[in-house]
Parts: C-alpha cells; structure tokens; sequence
C-alpha cells in the first residue's frame, strides 16, 4: 500500500503515509479483495509510533500535562458524553437497537469496545461497522485538521520531535537507537503479557520515555520506518472493512458516516475550548480531541511535530475513561425492544414460523419489525413482537 502514500505525498496531502493506504486499502476491501496485515506487523507498526512519540516527553511537556490532568479528564468526559449522545441519535434514526448503536459510538478503545458488546447484548457485527466506520472517518479528517489549523500557533512550549539526521553515524546517536529498539523490544514483549487496550503502543512508549527521563539517550527511528510504520496502520484500518459487512449493515454504514461527521464537529468544539482554556496550540487540542483511534492521532502529530506526547495523553485519558464507563452505562439501557424481542405468527398450516431462530437479538428484531403482518392468534394485536421464546 506503499503507492497510496506516494501519491499521497505527491498531491501534498497532509499525513500523506497515513491517509494514501488507508484509501488504497479501503478501496481493495470493499471491492472482495482486501490486503493482508500480519498481526505481528502490525504490532511492530504501533510499537514504532509509541517510541517516537515518546521522545515529544521532554521535562517542559511532563510539567505541562501536571497542570493539564483536569482539561484532560474534562475533554475525556465531554467527548465521551458526545458519543453516547450520537449512539442514541443513531438508534433513532436507523432504528438499531441502543446498546449496538451507544458502543458503537463511545470514543476509545474500540477493540475492546467491540470485545464486550457481545456479553452486554448487542450485536458485535454492528458495533465493528460502526466503530470502524467512525475511525475511519475521524482519521480521513486528520488531513483536513491539519490544513486548517497546521498554522495557528499559541503561547504553549514546543515540543519536537527528535528526527534522525540523514547523516546520523555517532556514538551518541547509536546508543540512542539502542535504547529506542531495546525499548520497542521490551514494549512489544510486555505487551504479549499485559493486556491492555493499545498495549503495542503504550507500553514502548512508556518504557522509552522513562529511560528518556532517567537520562539514557532517546533517537528516534529513521523517517522511513517511521513513514513505513504509518502505512501499515494506514492499511490496517482499511481492512477493517469487508463488503459483505458493508452491505448487509449499509443502512447502519451511511448513517454512522453521517453521524461520525457531526461527531467530530462536536469534537472541534471541545477542542477549540481547549484551546482557549489552556493555551496549547489549535492543531494540537483539536488532535486531542480527535475521536479517532490512539495510534492514527499519535501519527498524525508525528507526521506534523506538534506534540505528539500530549495528544497520546489525552487520548489515554479518553480511552480509560471510555472503557471505564462505556460499558457499564450501555449494560443500564433498556434491553427492550431489541434485546429480547422477536415475532410469534401462525403460518397457513398453524405452525409456528421459526423466522427469528438462530439469530442475533438485533437481528431478531429487525426481522420481527419489517415482516408484514401475517396470520395471528385469536386476541392478539397484529405487528406486535412478544417477549420470551418461542
């Protein structure tokens, strides 16, 4: 998928090697023939994001985000509030059931988001549509972000990141390599252990970063890997999407599209509070704000230079808030209509039709409200869905 970011970079888009494979992937998978991404790949991909990132954690950026707790637990918060609102918009309007159409929309953590929703009785197909569909969406928008507020600049302290010269062939550089890939190593090992959502990038990233502050030296990867590992996660996220997901959910697909557009406008207007509130630059409240996923964020403010160790937090922040709280306020949504309900009928012979049998509780439901009335039970009312078994 390398020639989509090529292209890419050729037409001067923003986040070129992030945003050309993701539309050259997508392109593949809707089309029955999506690319293949090892899992290990993968994970080498975050885990490079994660230890350039932490290389933005100077002693300037750590006392910035002490100050900065509140914000980011209240930005969290907000946006959270905002996905939970736009799920039940999306219940309403594409008639899904509300806890499929809530976690389909709560920002961060989206794995394991879609993990849970099973036990909490929604349908897992429909949350990974619209989960992806929202990811997808926030990271196309990454581009325009950056278009629009790349210039804007505020009092904040700067914080770059570190790139690697062209012609980087000293002692000291080496030893900083050495420490960034012992730490990606190291990360990467932890997080085949410790479980925990975006482990791949979190943990090389902490583990760098700590060596950092303890005053080992910190060299970030060379731009090509970095350029690379972007790809991958651009591609990736591509292949989330497969045709016939698409097409049977398409009705969900186009209105979670829609609503993740509003979404994210909600979400440029925390960020623009943010800004006002705490004086970072635009471009990096509004990345922080962002509800997309951690690592396409985090590589986005790589490919930029604009902080990318402050708009990891905030992003860390949302997403233990999101996993925290998502699934206990969609486990207290009412179950009924969609949960538990499906269709009774007599057929012609008086046997009952077995329509709804071996399907999900959303699934049910959608067949129990689109069937025409049939015949019924004497004192029944027509079109009604009864709760219980058949």
């Amino acid at each position: 998928m390398a020639f989509g970011g090529i292209v890419a970079h050729r037409m001067g888009v923003p986040v070129p090697w992030l945003v050309g494979p993701v539309a050259v992937s997508l392109g593949f998978s809707l089309t029955g023939k999506p690319p293949s991404v090892q899992p290990g790949l993968h994970r080498l991909a975050q885990a490079a994001i994660g230890v350039n990132v932490a290389g933005g954690f100077n002693p300037d950026v750590m006392q910035e985000l002490l100050k900065m707790w509140p914000a980011a637990l209240a930005t969290a918060l907000m946006t959270f509030t905002l996905g939970l609102v736009t799920g039940l918009l999306l219940a309403r309007v594409a008639r899904v059931e509300r806890r499929t159409a809530v976690l389909g929309f709560v920002p961060g953590g989206a794995s394991g988001i879609v993990a849970v929703s099973g036990g909490l009785g929604a349908d897992p197909p429909a949350v990974t549509v619209v989960q992806y569909v929202r990811l997808m969406t926030a990271l196309l928008s990454a581009p325009l972000l950056v278009a629009a507020f790349g210039h804007a600049t505020s009092g904040a302290p700067e914080a770059t990141v570190p790139v690697a010269p062209a012609a980087a062939n000293t002692p000291a550089v080496w030893a900083g390599l050495g420490v960034t890939l012992a730490s990606l190593a190291t990360g990467l090992l932890l997080a085949t252990f410790i479980r925990v959502p975006a482990g791949p990038v979190i943990l090389p990233m902490v583990i760098a970063a700590g060596l950092n502050g303890a005053g080992l030296p910190h060299q970030a990867l060379p731009p090509w890997i970095t350029n690379a590992a972007m790809a991958v996660l651009g591609t990736w996220v591509g292949t989330q999407f497969r045709r016939e997901d698409v097409g049977r959910y398409l009705a969900l697909s186009v209105w979670a599209a829609v609503l993740s557009s509003g979404l994210i406008g909600g979400s440029m207007a925390v960020g623009w509070a943010l800004y006002r509130l705490t004086g970072l630059p635009l471009l990096v409240a509004m990345l922080a704000t962002a509800p997309g996923a951690l690592e396409s964020m985090a590589a986005a403010a790589l490919a930029t230079g604009e902080q990318p160790g402050i708009v990891v937090t905030f992003h860390v922040v949302r997403m233990v808030a999101t996993l925290a709280l998502g699934p206990a306020l969609a486990s207290r949504l009412p179950a009924a209509p969609a949960a538990h309900l499906h269709r009774r009928a007599e057929d012609g012979d008086g046997s009952r039709s077995q329509r709804c049998a071996g399907r999900t509780p959303a699934a049910r439901w959608r067949a129990c409200r689109r069937r025409p009335p049939g015949p019924r039970a004497p004192g029944r009312p027509p079109g009604r869905c009864r709760v219980g078994s058949s």
